[in-house]
Parts: structure tokens; sequence; C-alpha cells
């Protein structure tokens, strides 16, 4: 019998995050390699970039390990709610 590990092979797959602006039908979006909080945290940086500090965003996301323990990234954006 042959053991397997718990991870698997993507073979080049991509990884797609998106953010819609309700408002304006604004459509953000960033592919990556790799499904990590580093490039989550990333595309959430450009996400905020072009809004200011005083509007609200609320971020609707599923429950994934990376949507999860970011509140050091949110310290600095008060205004973000996930």
């Amino acid at each position: 019998m042959r053991g397997f590990k718990s991870t698997y092979r993507r073979h080049g797959t991509l990884n797609l995050f998106a953010a819609l602006e309700v408002a304006t039908g604004a459509i953000h979006t960033q592919t990556t390699m790799k499904k990590r909080r580093v490039e989550f945290l990333e595309f959430m940086d450009k996400v905020v970039a072009d809004v200011s500090p005083e509007r609200e965003i609320h971020v609707v996301l599923d429950d994934y390990c990376i949507h999860k323990r970011n509140d050091h990234w949110l310290a600095k954006h008060p205004n973000v709610k996930l």
C-alpha cells in the first residue's frame, strides 16, 4: 500500500482574488500563483488604496484560512470590516 500526502499539486493553476464595488459596478481582480495570506493582504492593500480612509469598506469572505487572523492588517485599516 502506498501513502499519499495531504497536499496536492496544482499543475499551474492560478488563484483569482476579486472584489466588486457595489456602488459603481467596478471589479478589482488579481491572479496569483500561490494562495497564501500574504497574497490576500497584498490584494486587499490594492483594493483599499483608492478609497478614502473615512469611507467604510465591508468585505464578505468565505471561511478559508487565509481570510482569518488578519488582526494586524485590520488594525492599520480601521475602515475595513471583514
